[in-house]
């Protein structure tokens, strides 16, 4: 009877023993785990912070946009009105107007005001269009951090309300960067010559 409790008493211990060294062994993993979580949020973070410096950046670049379309449209009607007063002058005044035309042709050739916006044009929409790539790409890297983050959370562990917060960002953010708009964007007079991003 002796026997058979000491029997008993040792399996106990060995079980006991298998059984905090499990226990330990786990608690190093959640430890582990926790870094890593801990890591990823500040990742998450800082990649946050980034996709709104660079979303902000893309409406500045909007509003300079638009700006810069105003100004041309003013502009092109200014010279507009101008040439048609110039014409109707010519008109009264022949002698003068070929004087002119002579020293006209001897002036080198400037750009018209159509091919000077058009050039703008074409500058301004491939920054945006930069910047576009830019903020799609922050949007994947956000939603793959976010990936990352829930998978890792599932192990009896709680993550953060930021974390959880951020995913519901990225899945936003995704879906809209494919089509971003400008935040203050408005109707901008559209001039019959507009270039056009095709």
């Amino acid at each position: 009877m002796i026997a058979e409790m000491e029997l008993m008493k040792s399996e106990f211990s060995r079980r006991y023993d298998a059984m905090m060294n499990d226990y330990e062994e786990l608690g190093t993993v959640v430890r582990q785990l926790n870094k890593q979580l801990k890591k990823r949020d500040e990742e998450l973070s800082i990649l946050r912070i980034r996709y709104e410096d660079a979303m902000a950046e893309n409406d500045l670049l909007y509003e300079a946009f638009n700006n810069e379309l105003d100004q041309m449209y003013d502009l092109f009607e200014q010279k507009s009105s101008s040439r048609g007063r110039r014409t109707a002058t010519s008109m009264d005044h022949p002698h003068e107007q070929q004087g002119g035309d002579t020293n006209n042709q001897r002036r080198p050739a400037h750009p018209s005001p159509e091919a000077q916006i058009r050039k703008k044009l074409e500058l301004t929409i491939k920054e945006r269009n930069q910047w576009h790539q830019t903020a799609c790409k922050l949007a994947r890297e956000l939603q793959s951090l976010s990936q990352m983050s829930g998978s890792s959370s599932s192990l009896n562990t709680t993550p953060s309300s930021s974390s959880t917060n951020i995913s519901m960002m990225a899945a936003t953010s995704t879906t809209t960067s494919h089509n971003i708009r400008p935040a203050n964007s408005r109707s901008t007079p559209i001039p019959p010559f507009r270039h056009s991003s095709q």
